[in-house]
């Protein structure tokens, strides 16, 4: 995918100025507010997106860990709705120094 010199912030020498970085960081961390059916499955993609990560990131964790409860129907893997709240609720912190992993 080619972006274009304005789009991006580049100069001519590729390089991005600091102002551009700002803006797409800011863009970035833009969400909208979620809501969750607690009675909804939700597919693997879905909740990878909605929690920031990247697939893998929930394959990965799903072999390691037993942090968030899954279905599968063949290949396919499914997180209820109700599960992914209780991981959130319990991952919920007062400060940024809360000693939670």
């Amino acid at each position: 995918m080619e972006v274009s010199q304005a789009k991006s912030g580049a100069d001519d020498t590729g390089a991005v100025s600091h102002h551009a970085l700002g803006a797409a960081a800011a863009e970035h961390t833009k969400l909208a507010p979620v809501k969750i059916d607690p009675d909804t499955y939700y597919p693997e993609v879905s909740v990878a997106e909605l929690l920031g990560v990247k697939v893998e990131t929930m394959r990965k964790k799903r072999r390691l860990t037993s942090l968030l409860p899954f279905s599968k129907y063949g290949h396919r893997v499914f997180y209820r709705g109700s599960d992914i709240i209780a991981m959130l609720d319990r991952s919920r912190q007062r400060s940024t120094s809360d000693a939670r992993a």
